[in-house]
């Protein structure tokens, strides 16, 4: 049983592990402009006019905007200088500072605002100053690559210069991120890497967060595979543990497990519970065990691991299946397009086979024997509704849909031999029906099973066109979601909304690391 002094020692825990961020600063390295643009993959593009270094100052003589682009996307506490030319300050001075992870950010009319999220999660600002010269510095934390600087109003009988426009970057990684860059890799391969880094450092802060422009939490589903990627690069082994802290702290009073967790200003959890990250926890840990061989903190989180199935498993119906209620959020992606049944059991079958490997370890028989009885009759019960041996594919849903995630979940889960495996996939790849991902997230767990079946042709075909499309667009790090067909699709109604810096993107890294790609 889980108590509320197991919480409260796992938060202590949580709290001594946070860690001290590493800071360093950065300029802008170009000023110029941005202009509208049809080749561009979101319309507009940044032309950069000027190289500058830090002694240049910028005023407002033909121009009413100054546009800086700092040549990569970071994340920190933005200031700079505002100097008077004149000897007096008539009246106030209003500035409009807006940050950018695109371009678009910077010049589309957000007003009247229309979407699913906040207002106030665009990053602009606006600052009156009654006497000069002074220093701007904000509260807020931005993520960027892009700032403009917009003089909105000032008396008649001043002029003012920007100086020493400046970002306190901040990361728990390390920010000299070029030193873990693969360099034997070919020059296409060796940039995706480099933004999956820069992608990874930017997302490692006190916690792994889920983009550091929006949604400035750790997720449940997220973190794992930055987990995984930091594993094999930085080895910043100790936040992968404060986060599994932060997690088994922070169970509801029914046991579920939220789906994301606050830490500012102090530690609580989201409202969310999404079903496939909660029974997916056992199978974080027995991977974050294989990487670090700390299995001390396997088996003293096992209970609520263990807790996560037994709560998915109570809404197994008499059909074998799981049976999702409208107050219980399955994810899997974020396609609206989705049929996620078939999808949802494989997910809860693959994470059973996982708890019940840890169950082995320790020797736990009476749980194995559960989890192993419960997959049995799962397995049975998914080929049965959702394999098609006669088209060697699975479906979902009422239409019999065919989509990517459900082929590669039910492989994942190893519902069916290698071979026919492998027939699955490439049916998978060829089937012009089949329904995509629009996340990295899922691309994820297809490269794994890509991988995993000697198809690292069509794995590496994937992440060139998937990862290098984004750099291509113009990407320094990799985006939360991608569709190369539509650059407005958002889940949120609003593609300035999406995060460019999004935490599950960051994966080509681990994959070159743990397949040897040369």
């Amino acid at each position: 049983m889980i108590t509320e002094k197991h919480k409260n020692i796992w938060e202590q825990k949580a709290l001594n592990l946070e860690p001290e961020l590493i800071r360093c600063l950065k300029s802008p390295v170009y000023h110029g402009e941005v202009i509208p643009s049809k080749q561009a993959f979101f319309k507009y593009e940044f032309v950069r006019e000027t190289k500058i270094d830090a002694s240049c100052k910028f005023n407002f003589e033909n121009r009413e905007e100054l546009f800086f682009d700092f040549g990569e996307h970071i994340v920190g506490d933005f200031q700079f200088d505002v100097e008077l030319i004149g000897e007096n300050v008539g009246g106030p001075l209003r500035l409009k500072i807006i940050f950018g992870e695109i371009p678009a950010e910077l010049v589309e009319d957000i007003e009247p605002y229309s979407g699913t999220l906040s207002r106030a999660w665009f990053q602009d600002e606006i600052v009156t100053l009654e006497y000069l010269p002074q220093t701007v510095k904000f509260s807020r934390q931005f993520a960027f690559q892009y700032v403009k600087i917009a003089l909105e109003a000032k008396s008649f009988d001043y002029e003012i210069a920007i100086k020493n426009p400046i970002c306190n970057c901040t990361t728990s990684a390390s920010p000299d991120f070029d030193n873990y860059v693969l360099q034997n890799l070919p020059n296409d391969l060796r940039k995706i890497d480099e933004v999956s880094l820069r992608t990874l450092r930017n997302t490692m802060q006190s916690t792994f967060i889920d983009g550091p422009k929006r949604d400035k939490r750790l997720w449940l589903g997220d973190f794992p595979l930055l987990a995984k990627t930091n594993y094999l690069t930085f080895d910043n082994t100790d936040l992968v543990k404060r986060c599994f802290y932060l997690f088994a702290s922070q169970l509801k009073s029914d046991g579920k497990m939220p789906a994301c967790i606050y830490t500012n200003p102090q530690i609580y959890p989201g409202e969310e519970y999404i079903v496939d990250f909660a029974v997916m926890f056992g199978s974080y840990l027995l991977e974050y065990g294989e990487a670090t061989y700390d299995w001390d903190l396997v088996k003293e989180l096992w209970p609520v691991a263990f807790l996560q199935a037994q709560i998915i498993m109570d809404k197994i119906d008499d059909s074998r299946l799981f049976r999702s209620t409208d107050d219980w959020w399955v994810f899997i992606d974020w396609n609206p397009q989705l049929q996620k049944d078939a999808s949802i059991n494989a997910v809860i079958i693959y994470s059973l086979k996982q708890l019940s490997m840890i169950a082995e370890r320790y020797n736990y028989e009476d749980e194995k024997k559960i989890l192993d009885q419960t997959v049995a009759k799962m397995e049975k019960a998914v080929l049965d509704k959702f394999y098609d041996s006669e088209n060697e594919i699975f479906v979902s849903g009422n239409k019999k849909q065919v989509s990517w995630a459900s082929q590669v979940w039910m492989i994942l889960a190893e519902v069916v031999d290698s071979n026919t495996a492998r027939k699955i996939l490439l049916n998978m790849l060829e089937r012009e029906d089949s329904i995509r991902s629009v996340t990295p997230f899922v691309y994820h767990y297809t490269l794994e099973t890509l991988f995993s079946h000697r198809l690292n042709f069509q794995a590496m075909q994937i992440i060139k066109d998937y990862w290098g499309g984004m750099i291509k667009e113009g990407g320094t790090t990799f985006w939360e979601v991608y569709k190369n067909d539509d650059y407005k699709f958002s889940p949120y109604e609003n593609y300035l909304l999406n995060s460019y810096c999004h935490s599950w993107s960051c994966t080509p890294a681990y994959f070159f690391r743990k397949y040897k790609v040369k």
